[in-house]
């Protein structure tokens, strides 16, 4: 397994109950769509939201010169929509929809080479059948695919030979973070376990452990489907979205509780 980025973030333990006032939380999702029509498409993500929680494109559709019939759409929605019901939704608006996964690379900042004039982001994108797009910013470089055939490894192996004889071939390593939150003194050990168990099987995660008192999660972005929403001020790219392991925590908590 290729080795992580870490960073080291302690998390507070999560609100338990929300208001029946506050919106529902969002998350951001990623889509190739082929042969859209802007008109409809902007119409399809008006519907997708709604007046306290209105959906809205993050980036793009956005298109890269080897696969000019696709088109890269960032969609900040609520999280509690499926998958398939957005793709389901935004099919009105273009000929296919297809959900896209994310990998993030990061410690190695060097600007790619173009290849007999193609573009790196083309280059990049080109190098596999499933890939539909590319991003770098700083030391971070930002994979979207179709998920099932690619993930770190293969991507990497690609990535390397492709720049490689170009002294461009480092990819750096999967980024990733450990999460900490801290538990209170009264949580039962077994409920806590049982958390432990379900996060570990959450999208991005690698591992979920308690370590003296605290629930440790270990990140790790490969193969992830939602991004957190991202604040202005923050750099452009996906990132760790941690609603779902503060959910799967508050779950045993609540339950403790009744």
């Amino acid at each position: 397994m290729l080795a992580s980025l870490v960073a080291i973030s302690t998390l507070a333990l999560p609100t338990l109950v929300r208001s029946a006032d506050d919106p529902p939380p969002h998350c951001v999702r990623y889509f190739s769509l082929e042969e859209i029509k802007p008109d409809l498409l902007r119409k399809v993500v008006g519907e997708l939201g709604t007046p306290d929680a209105p959906a809205r494109i993050v980036s793009g559709p956005s298109t890269a010169t080897c696969r000019p019939k696709l088109s890269f759409l960032a969609l900040e929605i609520r999280d509690d929509l499926a998958s398939k019901d957005i793709a389901r939704a935004l099919k009105k608006s273009c000929r296919n929809v297809e959900e896209l996964v994310w990998t993030t690379f990061r410690g190695v900042d060097k600007t790619l080479p173009s290849i007999l004039g193609v573009s790196p982001q083309d280059c990049v994108i080109g190098m596999a059948s499933d890939m539909r797009w590319f991003e770098s910013a700083g030391d971070a470089k930002h994979f979207y695919f179709v998920p099932g055939k690619l993930n770190a490894e293969s991507i990497a192996k690609q990535f390397t030979n492709l720049f490689g004889p170009f002294d461009a071939g480092d990819i750096g390593t999967i980024a990733g973070e450990t999460l900490t939150f801290a538990l209170p003194a009264a949580v039962d050990a077994i409920a806590a376990k049982r958390a432990a168990k379900a996060i570990d099987k959450l999208d991005g995660v690698s591992q979920a452990e308690i370590v003296a008192g605290s629930l440790m999660v270990e990140i790790e972005l490969d193969c992830v489907h939602a991004s957190a929403v991202p604040a202005k001020e923050e750099a452009r790219g996906p990132r760790f979205y941690s609603k779902p392991v503060a959910d799967a925590l508050a779950k045993e908590l609540l339950a403790l509780a009744k």
